[in-house]
């Protein structure tokens, strides 16, 4: 997860959306997002909040993170989501 902190509680139900349909999530949140103190809450909050909805412990470093490319720990090949955005899309590839 990233800025837009606006867009923060749509992107959360869009989390809870999946996991009623069975989806397994892992987050992934920048460095701002986790420590920013603004008018739609705490980095903090956020960051349990996800976990709290996941049951997996949010990626919160590019070293977590990067492994996910050459290990293929997470089947990005199916579907990943970059929340928030503007238009929050599913990317698909072909099978």
């Amino acid at each position: 997860m990233t800025g837009s902190f606006c867009t923060y509680t749509k992107a959360f139900e869009q989390i809870d959306r999946l996991l009623e349909e069975g989806a397994i999530l892992q987050t992934i949140f920048s460095d701002i997002s986790q420590h920013i103190k603004c008018r739609f809450g705490k980095g903090e909050e956020f960051v349990k909040r996800a976990h709290d909805m996941t049951g997996n412990e949010p990626m919160k470093t590019i070293e977590e993170a990067e492994i996910i490319g050459p290990t293929g720990c997470l089947d990005t090949r199916e579907e990943m989501c970059r929340a928030p955005c503007r238009k929050c899309r599913a990317i698909r590839r072909a099978k």
